[in-house]
């Protein structure tokens, strides 16, 4: 389960605990992070809730966005430092 829940999440949860059945769980919620976490088995936070198709199945496609994603945010971290840099020495 993954998504913007309310409250209801808990009950969710525990429908799935007492049919002991094996729960990953993400919201954007931080009011309710604390409710999904201890109520599933593995918990996805932050941008893991993007990451969760190549977590389930490992899929090369999936894996290679995702590298390239990480590539792409530290270049352009890069490149910021770079110009403040940049910017203060001149």
């Amino acid at each position: 389960m993954v998504g913007s829940f309310g409250d209801e999440y808990l009950l969710m949860g525990e429908v799935g605990a007492r049919n002991e059945v094996a729960q990953v769980g993400g919201t954007s919620s931080p009011q309710i992070l604390p409710l999904v976490y201890a109520s599933s088995d593995h918990t996805l936070i932050g941008e893991e809730i993007f990451a969760a198709g190549a977590y389930l199945r490992q899929r090369t496609s999936h894996l290679a966005s995702l590298a390239t994603q990480d590539w792409l945010r530290t270049a352009i971290i890069l490149t910021m430092v770079i110009g403040i840099l940049a910017r203060s020495l001149a």
